[in-house]
């Protein structure tokens, strides 16, 4: 039986979004899924990650998509991406959805997923800070 938190994301628009961070000399991927927008969510990671690593790690957001479906949608982009799984040395939320590798392969599960899923409402470019 599905749980009532993944019914629920299964029926509403929501967001999912590619993120860039720098935790120390590792440069790593988070791919994730919010019914927030991925700032909010970002915001959200730095602040969890200074609790535990006592610094704000750069992040960008690379991408944002707003579509349907979204928690299937980020679960199809994770499995894409197992083989890169980063093992954060650290724990917090979103540690299990980080990925280490080259940027077009990231970039290139999260495109196929999304644009092959036509769940697509709207879509966001590149944001830093």
């Amino acid at each position: 039986m599905k749980s009532k938190r993944n019914k629920h994301k299964t029926r509403e628009n929501g967001t999912v979004y590619l993120l860039e961070i720098a935790l120390g000399d590792d440069l790593v991927y988070k791919v994730g899924a919010t019914a927030n927008s991925a700032r909010h969510r970002a915001l959200q990671l730095i602040e969890g990650m200074e609790s535990v690593y006592g610094y704000f790690p750069m992040v960008r957001i690379l991408k944002e998509e707003r579509c349907l479906n979204y928690y299937q949608v980020e679960k199809r982009i994770h499995k894409q991406l197992s083989e890169y799984g980063y093992v954060s040395c650290k724990t917090f939320v979103g540690h299990t959805e980080l990925f280490q590798c080259e940027y077009e392969a990231v970039l290139r599960a999260y495109n196929t997923e999304l644009f092959n899923s036509n769940d697509i409402v709207e879509s966001e470019g590149l944001l830093e800070w």
